[in-house]
Protein backbone atom coordinates (compact mmCIF):
# COMPACT_ATOMS: atom_id res chain seq x y z
CA UNK A 1 0.00 0.00 0.00
CA UNK A 2 1.30 3.66 -0.47
CA UNK A 3 1.51 6.10 2.31
CA UNK A 4 -1.86 7.71 1.11
CA UNK A 5 -4.14 4.62 1.06
CA UNK A 6 -2.38 4.19 4.71
CA UNK A 7 -3.37 7.37 5.65
CA UNK A 8 -7.15 6.71 4.63
CA UNK A 9 -6.98 4.09 6.99
CA UNK A 10 -5.48 5.17 9.64
CA UNK A 11 -8.42 7.99 9.39
CA UNK A 12 -11.03 5.62 9.42
CA UNK A 13 -9.41 3.68 12.25
CA UNK A 14 -8.88 7.04 14.02
CA UNK A 15 -12.59 6.63 15.08
CA UNK A 16 -12.28 3.51 17.02
CA UNK A 17 -9.54 4.37 18.90
CA UNK A 18 -11.44 5.61 22.10
CA UNK A 19 -13.63 2.43 21.53
CA UNK A 20 -12.96 -0.58 24.62
CA UNK A 21 -11.93 -3.76 22.70
CA UNK A 22 -15.02 -5.49 23.96
CA UNK A 23 -17.57 -3.26 22.33
CA UNK A 24 -15.42 -3.99 19.16
CA UNK A 25 -15.30 -7.60 19.99
CA UNK A 26 -19.46 -7.73 20.67
CA UNK A 27 -19.92 -5.55 17.03
CA UNK A 28 -17.78 -8.18 14.86
CA UNK A 29 -19.06 -10.84 16.49
CA UNK A 30 -23.17 -9.69 16.30
CA UNK A 31 -22.33 -8.36 12.62
CA UNK A 32 -19.09 -10.21 10.99
CA UNK A 33 -20.29 -11.63 7.95
CA UNK A 34 -17.69 -14.45 9.31
CA UNK A 35 -19.60 -15.31 12.37
CA UNK A 36 -22.95 -14.47 10.46
CA UNK A 37 -22.87 -16.02 7.10
CA UNK A 38 -21.27 -19.07 5.27
CA UNK A 39 -19.81 -17.30 2.11
CA UNK A 40 -20.65 -18.73 -1.25
CA UNK A 41 -18.12 -20.00 -3.76
CA UNK A 42 -14.81 -21.32 -3.10
CA UNK A 43 -12.00 -19.64 -1.80
CA UNK A 44 -9.51 -18.31 -4.72
CA UNK A 45 -7.14 -21.02 -5.34
CA UNK A 46 -3.50 -20.50 -4.04
CA UNK A 47 -2.00 -20.74 -7.86
CA UNK A 48 -4.22 -18.45 -8.99
CA UNK A 49 -3.83 -15.89 -7.19
CA UNK A 50 -1.32 -13.00 -7.34
CA UNK A 51 -0.91 -12.60 -3.19
CA UNK A 52 -2.98 -15.77 -1.76
CA UNK A 53 -3.32 -13.93 1.60
CA UNK A 54 -4.81 -10.69 0.01
CA UNK A 55 -7.46 -12.72 -2.24
CA UNK A 56 -8.52 -14.99 0.58
CA UNK A 57 -8.64 -11.80 3.10
CA UNK A 58 -10.95 -9.98 0.15
CA UNK A 59 -12.76 -12.80 -0.51
CA UNK A 60 -13.71 -13.58 3.29
CA UNK A 61 -14.43 -10.41 4.37
CA UNK A 62 -16.28 -8.61 0.84
CA UNK A 63 -19.27 -7.11 2.01
CA UNK A 64 -18.91 -7.36 5.72
CA UNK A 65 -20.83 -4.14 7.40
CA UNK A 66 -17.92 -4.55 10.37
CA UNK A 67 -14.54 -4.43 8.20
CA UNK A 68 -13.04 -1.15 10.33
CA UNK A 69 -14.31 -2.41 13.43
CA UNK A 70 -13.02 -5.87 13.20
CA UNK A 71 -9.72 -3.80 11.89
CA UNK A 72 -9.09 -2.18 15.07
CA UNK A 73 -9.99 -5.19 17.44
CA UNK A 74 -7.11 -6.89 15.53
CA UNK A 75 -4.86 -3.77 16.20
CA UNK A 76 -5.90 -2.66 19.29
CA UNK A 77 -5.65 -6.78 21.11
CA UNK A 78 -2.78 -8.65 18.95
CA UNK A 79 -0.76 -6.11 17.72
CA UNK A 80 1.89 -7.06 15.84
CA UNK A 81 1.55 -10.52 16.30
CA UNK A 82 -1.48 -10.97 13.90
CA UNK A 83 -2.60 -13.68 12.63
CA UNK A 84 -5.71 -15.07 10.20
CA UNK A 85 -7.96 -12.72 8.45
CA UNK A 86 -8.92 -9.48 10.10
CA UNK A 87 -10.50 -6.37 8.60
CA UNK A 88 -10.05 -7.61 5.12
CA UNK A 89 -6.29 -7.16 5.27
CA UNK A 90 -4.11 -10.57 5.27
CA UNK A 91 -1.42 -10.67 7.96
CA UNK A 92 1.38 -9.19 6.22
CA UNK A 93 -0.58 -5.89 5.70
CA UNK A 94 -1.78 -5.89 9.14
CA UNK A 95 1.54 -6.34 10.98
CA UNK A 96 2.84 -3.43 8.29
CA UNK A 97 0.28 -1.42 9.52
CA UNK A 98 -0.01 -1.65 13.07
CA UNK A 99 3.60 -0.74 13.04
CA UNK A 100 2.29 2.95 11.03
CA UNK A 101 -0.94 3.03 13.54
CA UNK A 102 1.00 2.38 16.96
CA UNK A 103 3.09 5.63 15.71
CA UNK A 104 0.41 7.49 14.70
CA UNK A 105 -1.74 6.70 17.81
CA UNK A 106 1.22 7.46 19.99
CA UNK A 107 2.06 10.73 18.55
CA UNK A 108 -1.70 11.84 18.74
CA UNK A 109 -1.81 11.22 21.98
CA UNK A 110 1.33 11.34 23.69
CA UNK A 111 0.63 8.39 25.73
CA UNK A 112 -0.28 4.60 24.65
CA UNK A 113 -2.97 2.31 25.92
CA UNK A 114 -2.25 -0.25 23.35
CA UNK A 115 -2.94 -3.42 24.47
CA UNK A 116 -1.31 -5.50 21.84
CA UNK A 117 1.88 -4.81 22.49
CA UNK A 118 4.80 -2.29 22.40
CA UNK A 119 5.51 0.51 20.26
CA UNK A 120 8.73 -0.41 19.18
Amino acid sequence: MTGDQWDDVLRCLAEFDPVPSDVLRHAVERDGLCHTTHREGDPPEPDTADDPDRALAAHFCAGCPVQDECLALELHTAGAETHGIWGGFAEDDRRALHHIWARHRFADSETSDHEGGSLS
